[in-house]
């Protein structure tokens, strides 16, 4: 399970245990999901200044915004995958997660490739189903 270094936002108890706003924790991406949906928590990147932020976020927003246009080009919806290729599903499952990771750690390369995975399959699977 991968983890993120968060900043804490608002006092909370987690694991048993109090974190007071402005403690730095590492908590599975998961719970940083839910956690930050609520204001109480938000990833933390020491390496990069609180300028920078904005427009790398911005960049790998329209990295995605491209990569959501090419899946609207290619004739299948992830329902017929899931019912015909259980396998094939599961790896576009875990290629999303892993560019949800990338995409909250500024992993470019990790970001690309696993767009470029969910793509090539679903072309794949789109190409099969033609023939």
């Amino acid at each position: 399970m991968t983890k993120l270094k968060v900043e804490i936002l608002k006092t909370l108890k987690y694991r048993e245990k109090i974190h007071k706003k402005g403690s730095i924790i590492d908590i599975p991406i998961s719970t940083f999901h839910k956690l930050s949906l609520k204001g109480l928590v938000r990833a933390y990147y020491p390496d990069v200044s609180e300028e920078e932020l904005p427009y790398l976020k911005k960049e790998f927003e329209l990295l995605f915004e491209q990569h959501f246009k090419r899946l609207t080009k290619i004739p299948v919806s992830i329902s017929e995958i899931k019912t015909q290729n259980p396998n094939l599903y599961k790896k576009l499952k875990e290629a999303e997660s892993r560019m949800d990771e990338a995409f909250l750690s500024f992993d470019y390369q990790t970001f690309t490739s696993s767009m470029e995975a969910i793509e090539s399959a679903l072309k794949e699977f789109a190409h099969a189903e033609v023939a």
